[in-house]
C-alpha cells in the first residue's frame, strides 16, 4: 500500500520532470525563433551586396 508520504514524493519528482519538459519546449522555441531570425538578416544582407556588387555595362548610348 502507497503511503501519503511516498505519493507526495513521487507527485514531487513528476512535477520537476513537468519543469525540464517546460522550459526544454521554451528554450528550444527560442532557438528557432533566434535561428530564423538571424537567417532572414542574413538572407536580405546576401541580397543588399548582390545588387550593389552587380556590374554595371555601359550601353552603346553612353559612348
Amino acid at each position: 500500500m502507497m503511503t501519503p508520504e511516498t505519493r507526495c514524493k513521487i507527485e514531487a519528482i513528476a512535477d520537476g520532470g513537468n519543469f525540464i519538459v517546460d522550459s526544454s519546449k521554451l528554450t528550444g522555441l527560442c532557438f528557432f525563433t533566434i535561428v530564423a531570425f538571424l537567417k532572414a538578416q542574413n538572407e536580405e544582407s546576401v541580397k543588399y551586396i548582390q545588387r550593389s556588387t552587380q556590374l554595371q555595362f555601359p550601353t552603346p548610348s553612353d559612348f
